[in-house]
């Protein structure tokens, strides 16, 4: 199953909780801020012992003798705001504003408490308010970004940001919201470099290295992802949610999905972000679990309505909500089949499909897929079937790629495109199925279909499939100069598939020993290639331009892949044929990764 993982990057509000209130020294109206600094050392001091208990109990009893002091009543706001006691919060800081209505920090924990608590608005009026007082607070810009950012407000959150950069032009975080705000307009060029400045200027916070990773990660950079990553966690440690989201990700990209989810557990125990249930979910398709992954996806949906947010990641999980659970839609059923299919359990997708044709029996996508699985077992007749039937029914093919959401969130131009693609694809596997039944004509003349209905600047790997496919065809029936022009199509578009250059390889052997066509390797597109038999030839030829040919091509397909045993068995075979003093070694190589060999060819060989 194809799954793109599109991972975005939500703001942390548990980072938040107040840290702010540590960087005050040095702004206006010093006389306030030097009583807030004093009195918030003694705070975390407290905390840091006892817990907010005792913190709470402090100022409560200084309450007794001094009931208006607003210094006072502001400390006990930020004391139940980082104990999660919003209520009491939200009071103590209202307490402290009727106090006295001066005081822009006040204003700021009160913005900061109904940014934590989802009240975008109020927390907007009052971070105005004190940004009113305090123009040069940079902490209000950055928390005003932040606000833009949950309200996918991404352009608003870049002025807000470019505005903050002109007070203080190396503020690390103000470069990692705006980096969160380019990376969801899909600006990655942007968004990268603010990740670097964000890292640069605040090199001490973990959660500017993840975030910057995980950016690494979308842009398939994995090895510079990886690195800063781990820097991530040196800064970081195992109750910080974001340690676990980055080992979750890195497990999921390594396919040790069990791992992975262990680790979004994890994250989920900490905290209860809706995103972390998405990338469980993720990690869960990933797997061929689709019900587990349904039910990380509606977790996630309840509780960004809960929280009332609608922003980017919302609309995904609603889109894959509706494209992968939905039993009344014909897609349920069809990635229920394909998941079956992809754990190489035919049989329950042909099963799934053939309930999905019951409720949609003029499904063109399902009818494609149920001729995958036929074809998987070789039930080549039945496959040719269906997929004529897809083909007949590709107008309702065309409607479902339309109506499915995660494809037509993508735009028109590029469902168009998807569909065509299939379109070809169903004419590639009836040419398989046919080169599997013995008819090299119907192959061709089906692959020939296959290339024309192919759109251009779409799939690249798929083109470089279709002419792997019809050259090895024309090399079946003889027409080596055919077979010649494909191969070298196949391997322009890609020079590192090892496979192609033993293919025709195999064509030159074959042609240097007046030997025919021959089938070579089948079953690309779906299954691994199985055993051939190739004919030996006891021949010697120790000047044959042909097989020199050949013999570059096995040393091209090892260098793009060490492993490859067909490379080493058929330049094995090649070298006794130009008398090649080390062809053993060859042969021997390709029995220990498992090509099957004969005692004819090995007899020289084992002594």
């Amino acid at each position: 199953m194809n799954s793109i993982l599109n991972l975005k990057i939500p703001v942390f509000k548990q980072g938040y909780i107040f840290l702010v209130c540590l960087f005050i020294i040095g702004l206006a109206q010093p006389a306030y801020c030097q009583t807030i600094d004093k009195e918030l050392d003694i705070k975390d001091s407290l905390v840091k012992v006892n817990g907010y208990k005792l913190a709470a109990s402090y100022y409560n009893k200084k309450l007794l003798k001094q009931p208006k002091n607003h210094v006072y009543l502001t400390m006990l706001g930020v004391i139940y705001l980082n104990a999660g006691e919003y209520p009491k919060a939200e009071k103590y800081l209202n307490e402290a504003i009727l106090a006295n209505n001066k005081q822009y920090f006040t204003y700021h924990c009160l913005g900061g408490l109904y940014f934590q608590i989802n009240k975008y608005s109020k927390a907007t009026e009052a971070i105005n308010k004190s940004k009113a007082l305090n123009p040069q607070f940079k902490k209000n810009y950055l928390l005003l970004g932040q606000i833009a950012i949950e309200k996918s407000e991404y352009d608003s959150c870049i002025s807000i940001v470019n505005n903050a950069l002109k007070i203080d032009s190396t503020y690390g975080k103000l470069f990692l919201i705006r980096a969160m705000a380019y990376d969801a307009k899909r600006l990655s060029f942007n968004a990268g470099s603010d990740f670097e400045l964000a890292t640069k200027y605040d090199s001490t916070n973990s959660v500017a290295w993840s975030k910057r990773a995980i950016h690494l990660f979308n842009n398939g950079q994995l090895k510079e992802g990886y690195k800063y990553g781990l820097k991530a966690l040196q800064l970081s440690d195992s109750t910080y949610a974001e340690y676990w989201h980055f080992l979750g990700l890195a497990a999921q990209y390594n396919n040790k999905y069990e791992e992975s989810i262990e680790c979004f557990n994890r994250c989920i125990a900490l905290e209860k972000n809706p995103m972390y249930f998405k990338l469980r979910s993720d990690t869960r398709y990933r797997q061929e679990d689709m019900d587990g992954a349904c039910s990380d996806l509606s977790l996630a949906k309840d509780i960004y309505i809960a929280q009332k947010i609608q922003n980017q990641e919302f609309n995904e999980v609603m889109q894959q909500l509706a494209s992968l659970c939905d039993s009344t839609k014909e897609a349920y059923y069809y990635q229920r089949g394909i998941a079956f299919y992809n754990l190489k359990k035919f049989q329950e997708a042909i099963n799934v499909y053939k309930k999905g044709l019951k409720k949609f029996p003029n499904g063109g996508a399902t009818y494609s897929f149920l001729g995958n699985a036929y074809m998987a077992i070789d039930s080549n007749e039945k496959a040719i079937l269906n997929y004529n039937l897809s083909l007949a029914y590709k107008d309702n093919m065309l409607l479902e790629y339309q109506t499915n959401t995660q494809y037509a969130s993508r735009g028109a131009d590029t469902v168009n495109l998807i569909f065509k693609t299939s379109i070809a694809a169903n004419y590639l596997y009836l040419a398989e199925c046919h080169l599997k039944l013995n008819d090299a004509s119907e192959a061709l003349k089906q692959i020939n279909t296959s290339i024309k209905e192919m759109p251009l600047g779409f799939e690249m790997d798929f083109t470089f499939l279709q002419y792997k496919f019809r050259a090895q065809i024309y090399a079946m029936r003889s027409e080596y100069s055919s077979a010649n022009l494909d191969f070298s199509k196949a391997i322009s578009i890609n020079p590192y598939d090892q496979e192609v250059y033993v293919q025709r390889a195999y064509m030159k052997y074959c042609q240097a020993n007046n030997l025919g066509g021959r089938k070579v390797y089948l079953g690309f597109s779906h299954q691994k290639i199985g055993s051939v038999q190739i004919p030996i030839n006891e021949t010697k030829l120790t000047d044959n331009t042909l097989l020199y040919s050949a013999l570059k091509d096995c040393n091209t397909a090892l260098e793009n892949d060490s492993d490859y045993g067909w490379a080493y068995y058929l330049r094995g075979l090649i070298g006794r044929q130009l008398n090649k003093p080390d062809y053993c070694k060859d042969f021997l190589e390709a029995k220990r990764l498992g090509i099957e060999l004969n005692e004819m060819e090995i007899r020289n060989c084992i002594r």
